[in-house]
């Protein structure tokens, strides 16, 4: 009788194992979002003397960094890093022109005092984020889907 009983154990288990592994994820992505900067080629030069003033604007400041032609950043500064550690800063913009998404940019400041940067806009609203990326020796804004940079 006990073998049975840890047999049927056994049994049960496997099946509630199966069951559990068989669900489909909690948030099934919607590849069918609106698309932010379908006005953007896929790929922006970026002027990083524009972005280095971002770090020393105050909580609150609104900004306008030009991009592409016609295209610009608009928005406030949200958050900023805090000074405890000097060798990475990082801001964060809330655009007003473009809805729903926010603009993170940081600089990273090397052992032989040489920058780095880093940069993300992305709204959870729309399909496609911008990344910014170091490409034949300059930075540039590159397009990027949603869910390559996140994942539900």
């Amino acid at each position: 009788m006990k073998t049975l009983t840890n047999g049927m154990l056994c049994l049960i288990l496997s099946i509630c194992s199966i069951v559990a592994l068989g669900q489909p994820p909690i948030n099934e992505p919607d590849y069918n979002k609106p698309k932010l900067f379908q006005d953007l080629p896929e790929k922006l030069h970026v002027r990083l003397n524009d972005f280095e003033s971002l770090f020393e604007a105050p909580l609150g400041k609104s900004i306008n960094i030009p991009l592409h032609g016609m295209a610009s950043l608009n928005g406030h500064i949200v958050s900023k890093s805090s000074v405890s550690d000097t060798r990475v800063q990082s801001v964060v913009v809330r655009l007003t022109n473009r809805k729903g998404a926010n603009f993170t940019f940081t600089r990273i400041i090397n052992e032989d005092g040489s920058f780095e940067y880093m940069g993300r806009i992305i709204s959870r609203e729309h399909g496609d984020s911008l990344e910014i990326v170091f490409e034949h020796g300059q930075y540039v804004f590159q397009k990027v889907g949603l869910y390559d940079l996140i994942a539900e």
